[in-house]
């Protein structure tokens, strides 16, 4: 072959591959990219993976329920995960001067600085009549050694100065003095009358607003410790009942959805009546433990009136409150309480109960806001802190009398995940991962092969809540002290594989299952516009009329068509619809099921929705997702759950 054709067929060999790899990296890039759009009324997302419903093994046949399948690690993902996020470290904050040993402060001598004269203490007590506020008791007398606590004392405050009179450090403290209230009476009374088979602890542990992805991606200490070295159960299929925190914390703690308990309950109440399930422990014989942090906007108090009475045996309520409103205490670190991470003093609280009822079973409920309220993705910041807490328990050697509940409220509702494609997904999947001591589960294998099962049947917190009732009186003989629930099955038994949304029931806009495919329409298209009105007129028939102006469509950003396979029971297509309104620029995401017509037809029934309020062929999810915050919008609103729908008239120049 002559040399010149040589070279000028190497040439062309080089030319044409480097336009293949050119071409397949832009549309790898496109495809990856929100804003590409091509010729077709439908384009996949690559951000998620889809399963191949004819030949996934994974997947058992007669399943009814399947969740989309994504990649938790895939780059783009984490790069909007917070990886780098450092543990909380609150070094800047003058270091505590005095600590706590048995009835005692007592000064440390070792870490007084020149100048320090004296130290003081004030209890903190729980409001009498308002839930939201605290009391603050008289200051003691200065000391400068040591002073004696009253066998009572359990909040505190503890303040050095100077001789200056300045304030060089400051400590809040949340102590278990033990009370006796007939517990050991009523534990007897529950062994010998229902005769329970085993008394663990409960310890349940809760983040708000974090997806079971973003807690394997950002825990990885946590998650690798409890499912490799403690032999967890992850409920890889869980999912979340409501849009926020308290409708989902209603079935996890109650049993009940939150439209039940509205048949008898309104937030003009305190949360006092609610059947709550610490309290059937309490009757049983339990030491009962309730903390929480950022209490203003608290699981029973954020629109509500909180409770009368302390729901738990120990409830911090009070203590956390008079912290929240000391803004000297915050000065070097949001998440830093002082010297101290805010996470480790409602863990440290947990460890305290422990350690103080040795001799007696706890209930003990931590749920923790503030990191995570507004982007899951600061999640890394807690994961040194929740592992070291779990080892030094298992250290201890609790964890051997414990079921320990890893879990969250309910997935993301902000933040740059939420965005995505994956985040879609993410914010319907909240975690729970249980876990047993390692004798029980050998000793009930009948327990293990089930909750093995339940790791990918459909869960929800209804699942959970049947199982604490289920524990609490555990293979007992005959009747038991429980008030019967109508919704969730026990994870100690198996939960049925042909159970979908609709038998829980899980509302639709919360539904997982068997979503085969994800497909964005394009905006241009005759229904664009007729898809935005109907999520506005949704919205505005949330809103307190006489408070709250109309928001007006202003724009769509997304539509995706989710398509459901043919084993689904559904016969309806599913949009999500993501819109901006105005004033006030807000974002919102519905869900729109229509009936499966053609384009032609599905107009004419938008059309029908928005004039006539005809839901034969239309129906519009109850809860519509905000992404963008209303801080500064609708303070003029108290309602909670009105708020995210509101932008005050007041604020609208007449």
């Amino acid at each position: 072959m002559d040399g010149s054709l040589r070279i000028w067929l190497k040439k062309s060999f080089l030319t044409i591959v480097i336009a293949a790899l050119t071409l397949s990296f832009v549309v790898v890039y496109l495809a990856n990219t929100n804003n590409f759009s091509i010729p077709h009324t439908y384009f996949v997302f690559s951000d998620v993976s889809w399963r191949n419903w004819s030949n996934d093994s994974s997947v058992e046949a007669t399943v009814a329920c399947v969740f989309p399948e994504l990649d938790p690690y895939k780059p783009n993902i984490m790069k909007l995960s917070g990886l780098n996020n450092k543990p909380i470290k609150c070094d800047k904050y003058p270091p505590d001067i005095t600590y706590l040993h048995k009835n005692q402060i007592i000064v440390n001598v070792s870490r007084i600085t020149p100048g320090v004269v004296s130290c003081k203490y004030r209890e903190i007590f729980k409001h009498p009549s308002d839930d939201r506020s605290a009391k603050l008791g008289d200051w003691s007398e200065p000391f400068n050694t040591s002073i004696k606590l009253s066998d009572t004392a359990e909040f505190l405050l503890i303040e050095c100065e100077n001789i200056s009179s300045n304030t060089t450090s400051k400590t809040y403290h949340a102590l278990i003095p033990r009370r006796e209230d007939f517990s050991k009476l009523k534990l007897k009374k529950r062994l010998k009358m229902f005769q329970p088979k085993e008394t663990l602890n409960v310890v349940m542990i809760g983040m708000d607003g974090v997806s079971r992805y973003q807690y394997m991606r950002s825990m990885n200490l946590t998650y690798n410790f409890l499912m490799k070295e403690l032999n967890s159960f992850d409920m890889t299929m869980y999912t979340q009942i409501g849009i926020n925190t308290f409708p989902n914390l209603l079935p996890l703690l109650t049993g009940y959805n939150e439209t039940e308990v509205g048949e008898w309950w309104d937030k003009s109440t305190t949360n006092d009546q609610f059947d709550l399930i610490w309290e059937d422990y309490r009757k049983a014989g339990y030491k009962t433990m309730f903390t929480e942090d950022q209490p203003s906007i608290g699981s029973f108090h954020f629109g509500k009136k909180g409770f009368q009475a302390p729901p738990t045996l120990y409830y911090n309520h009070p203590v956390c409150i008079a912290m929240e409103k000391d803004k000297e205490l915050w000065q070097f670190g949001y998440y830093c309480a002082g010297s101290q991470p805010e996470i480790n003093f409602h863990l440290n609280y947990v460890q305290r109960l422990l350690d103080t009822y040795k001799d007696s079973p706890i209930f003990a409920f931590a749920f923790h806001n503030k990191i995570t309220h507004n982007d899951m993705t600061k999640l890394k910041i807690a994961d040194e802190h929740t592992f070291e807490f779990y080892n030094t328990l298992r250290k201890k050697g609790y964890l051997n009398n414990t079921l320990l509940i890893t879990f969250s409220d309910h997935g993301p509702r902000w933040g740059p995940i939420r965005s995505t494609l994956h985040g879609m997904v993410e914010s319907r999947a909240p975690y729970a991962i249980l876990t047993f001591p390692k004798w029980f589960l050998d000793k009930y294998p009948d327990v293990k092969t089930n909750l093995k099962t339940n790791t990918k049947r459909l869960t929800t917190h209804y699942d959970v809540h049947a199982t604490l009732q289920d524990l609490l009186y555990f293979k007992a003989s005959g009747f038991v002290p429980l008030i019967p629930r109508k919704h969730g099955t026990s994870l100690f038994n198996v939960i049925p594989e042909s159970r979908t949304c609709e038998d829980i029931p899980i509302p639709m806009e919360f539904c997982l299952c068997n979503q085969a495919q994800m497909d964005e329409v394009i905006l241009n298209s005759s229904t664009t516009q007729t898809f935005g009105e109907v999520i506005v007129k949704k919205i505005n028939g949330k809103r307190n009329i006489k408070l709250c102006v109309e928001l007006k469509f202003e724009k769509v950003l997304q539509i995706v068509k989710i398509t459901l396979p043919h084993l689904s029971k559904q016969d309806y297509h599913l949009y999500k619809v993501k819109i901006e309104t105005t004033p006030g620029e807000a974002i919102y995401e519905g869900t729109v099921y229509t009936a499966k017509d053609d384009e032609e037809s599905l107009v004419q029934h938008l059309g029908n929705y928005l004039a006539k309020g005809n839901t034969k062929n239309i129906t519009v999810g109850e809860s519509v997702d905000r992404f963008t915050f209303y801080a500064g919008q609708a303070d003029c609103e108290d309602d909670a759950t009105v708020k995210p729908y509101c932008y005050c008239k007041n604020l609208v120049k007449s």
